[in-house]
């Protein structure tokens, strides 16, 4: 399929349309942290855009807008590596809240937070929470893992499929040969 999904590359006339017409805005959420020694610093946003993107050209007759990717992401627990960079809880949630105002103003239906990082988890969804209060705009929130949980049920048995594991470096080899 050769639609545009991505807001960052439309017109801000394209943008209102897609956006008010979108049955989802999708917000691809990864970090910018150390992945050991074979995988990119941007490892888990690498994932998010390319799954994200590729959701929404393969999504059928459900349009989707994907907004451009948070890169960074609540990874203090791993700041003593060089390169890795952590926001607090409050500026990441706040980020999300006043992301999801711009997307009511513009018509938004609905907020698919689409995860790649599980120090964002709980952030995220308190995020969703006070968005759905406040704003009024539907929220919907996934975890990478569950895309996979199957998969991983199946052929993960001894294999990690954790942080810097098989999956991830799997992936990034797939979408970033």
């Amino acid at each position: 399929m050769n639609r545009r999904v991505l807001l960052e590359e439309m017109t801000s006339e394209e943008a209102g349309k897609a956006i008010k017409e979108a049955d989802f805005v999708v917000l691809p959420a990864g970090s910018l942290e150390q992945h050991s020694l074979h995988l990119p610093l941007s490892t888990d946003s690498i994932r998010a855009e390319y799954l994200a993107k590729y959701l929404a050209e393969n999504s059928g007759d459900l349009k989707i807008v994907v907004l451009p990717t948070l890169k960074y992401g609540l990874s203090e627990h791993h700041i003593r590596f060089p390169g890795t960079m952590s926001l607090k809880e409050e500026t990441y949630m706040n980020m999300i809240f006043e992301i999801a105002l711009s997307l009511k103003k513009h018509g938004a239906k609905r907020l698919l937070v689409m995860n790649f990082h599980g120090g964002n988890i709980q952030a995220i969804r308190l995020a969703l929470l006070r968005i759905e209060r406040e704003l009024g705009l539907k929220t919907y929130f996934v975890h990478w893992t569950e895309f996979a949980k199957d998969l991983i049920d199946e052929y993960g048995k001894g294999t990690p499929y954790g942080h810097s594991g098989f999956y991830e470096t799997s992936m990034v080899m797939l979408f970033r040969p």
